[in-house]
């Protein structure tokens, strides 16, 4: 339940199922207390539904026994979500840092031990003591995975979309597309025969991986039109006095946490990840036949 190291539960032989499966579980208790929340905020009533949704997520996705991107994800979406203070300042930005240079370092510690293990003291002791060491750890290997991609490059050409049709096509299982390609930091980690191949592959390295400098330039433009219209959309839509709320606002925070998750890569995992998300909150409001804003006008008559 607290440690990373112990929380792991497999649903099947098939890694790639658990993984999904895992995922789905994690968005739908996300939303669930997301919808909790709302059903309190505009009917006053169902505290109950809150306790009970947020206990479950507590307890089935506790912070230090997940991975910290997962984290994030979660947590931080969910503050951006139910939160209004955080929605109109820059507190958000200050929160953001402190977790990103402070609370993940922190979060490491439960990685590969049980949390019977674990010192909390020493442990936060241990990331103030020791942040230069800690930044420069594999966590923080973004630079590094950049210039190794570079190298890659010089020495066996780009792989003209390859890797990125694997992000594109993520949904098809492997016993199906038997060659299709792992996360590109895993690639290149592969080619240089590490054993452990959980690293990170940043967007200009998938971007350079796949098409060279001219991918770098197409790349960048595309995913700032996307994030300037999705940025756009949210705040022309969203009601800052936090009276009503659009199915847009529920999944925006999700999408958001991700795009800083897929910064760092690699763009395989970070998308399929989101894609379960955003999957389960596109079956939810069908579902519930629910749009945030008509049901406040619905209550109003």
């Amino acid at each position: 339940m607290f440690s990373r190291a112990t929380s792991g539960i497999s649903y099947s032989e098939n890694s790639s199922i658990t993984l999904l499966l895992g995922k789905i579980l994690q968005s739908i208790s996300y939303f669930a207390v997301i919808f909790s929340f709302i059903n309190k905020k505009l009917n006053k009533k169902g505290s109950i539904f809150v306790f009970i949704s947020s206990l479950s997520l507590l307890i089935s996705f506790f912070p230090t026994s997940l991975a910290r991107n997962t984290t994030g994800v979660i947590y931080l979406g969910l503050l951006l979500t139910l939160s209004k203070t955080l929605k109109t300042n820059k507190l958000f930005i200050i929160l953001f840092l402190g977790a990103f240079l402070i609370l993940f370092p922190f979060l490491n510690a439960f990685r590969n031990i049980s949390f019977y293990n674990v010192s909390i003291t020493q442990s936060i002791l241990n990331v103030f003591n020791n942040l230069s060491i800690v930044w420069l750890a594999g966590d923080y290997d973004a630079y590094t995975m950049l210039n190794l991609v570079i190298d890659y490059i010089h020495i066996n050409s780009i792989t003209f979309g390859y890797q990125l049709l694997g992000v594109v096509l993520f949904f098809i299982p492997r016993i199906f597309w038997m060659s299709k390609p792992i996360g590109s930091g895993a690639f290149i980690a592969e080619n240089y025969n590490w054993n452990f191949t959980n690293v990170s592959c940043p967007l200009p390295a998938e971007s350079l991986i796949n098409f060279g400098f001219i991918g770098l330039i197409i790349f960048g433009i595309l995913i700032g039109f996307i994030a300037k219209k999705l940025d756009l959309f949210y705040w022309e839509n969203i009601d800052i006095s936090g009276k009503q709320i659009n199915n847009f606002e529920l999944i925006y925070p999700v999408i958001l946490m991700f795009f800083f998750f897929m910064c760092r890569g690699d763009l395989l995992s970070s998308t399929a990840y989101m894609m379960a998300y955003i999957f389960v909150w596109f079956i939810l409001i069908k579902i519930l036949n629910i749009n945030i804003l008509q049901l406040k006008k619905y209550n109003k008559k």
